[in-house]
């Protein structure tokens, strides 16, 4: 809920969008602009996972995924333990396999970003303040 005092269900919440990237290789909301989809993550309730997934996914994961990712953080699941107990209890109809994962992973592993990475500019020698050396004065 918008504010109000940020805790470990944050965490819960950003779970929630990693599985519904990779469960339907999109991200959770697209838009023109990062204003734009921090306003969906803020006021708009999700597309279903089942509804941009590529392949039919168990009702249950689909159900849980939308709970990481409510607004509310009380209707999250509250805890890490919580939700680990959730997912083990979903069956899946075809096993997840190393093949299965590496073909999932050919297909939507995020492109080369031809721009630098925010953290490899920090650390650059770009990002360091320059020296101000003062000239005495005469």
């Amino acid at each position: 809920v918008l504010g109000s005092e940020a805790d470990h269900r944050v965490d819960i919440y950003a779970l929630g969008c990693v599985a519904y990237w990779l469960i339907t290789g999109k991200l959770v909301f697209e838009g023109p602009g990062a204003i734009k989809v921090m306003a969906d993550h803020l006021h708009t309730a999700p597309p279903r996972p089942s509804s941009r997934a590529p392949s039919p996914i168990p009702p249950a994961l689909d159900t849980l995924i939308l709970e990481c990712l409510e607004k509310d953080p009380d209707k999250r699941p509250q805890s890490a333990r919580a939700l680990q107990t959730r997912l083990q209890s979903i069956g899946l109809e075809t096993p997840w396999t190393r093949e299965r994962a590496e073909h999932w992973w050919s297909s939507h592993a995020p492109a080369a970003s031809p721009r630098r990475s925010v953290a490899d500019l920090v650390l650059s020698h770009e990002a360091r303040p320059l020296r101000v050396i003062r000239q005495k004065r005469r």
